[in-house]
């Protein structure tokens, strides 16, 4: 959990900024906590990714004030990617992109 205290909450909390960060649902109160606390707009949209580019991929929506109770409630189980600043479908497309330049 180091690394999270070295990150710039107050520019990841800046408007239109956007953020992956690879299995942190176990700091999921943490980050969200940091956001919030930096000013970042509680409506922030969310996408929770499990099993990144699978046939089995699974979007999940959320927003930085339900982030914790979504993951609670949805579930999420496997190791998962946590877009911040990106709505379901627009995290989507940018992982489909990902898909395709891995397989380029």
């Amino acid at each position: 959990m180091h690394w999270f205290h070295e990150q710039d909450w107050q520019a990841l909390a800046k408007t239109d900024t956007v953020a992956e960060i690879y299995m942190g649902k176990k700091f999921t109160r943490f980050i969200q906590g940091r956001l919030l606390m930096h000013g970042t707009d509680p409506k922030t949209p969310i996408s929770i990714t499990e099993y990144s580019s699978r046939t089995n991929q699974r979007i999940i929506e959320a927003r930085l004030d339900n982030l914790a109770e979504t993951l609670r409630t949805q579930t999420v189980s496997r190791p998962a990617l946590t877009l911040f600043g990106l709505a379901a479908r627009k995290a989507a497309l940018q992982i489909e992109k990902r898909r395709e330049k891995v397989s380029s």
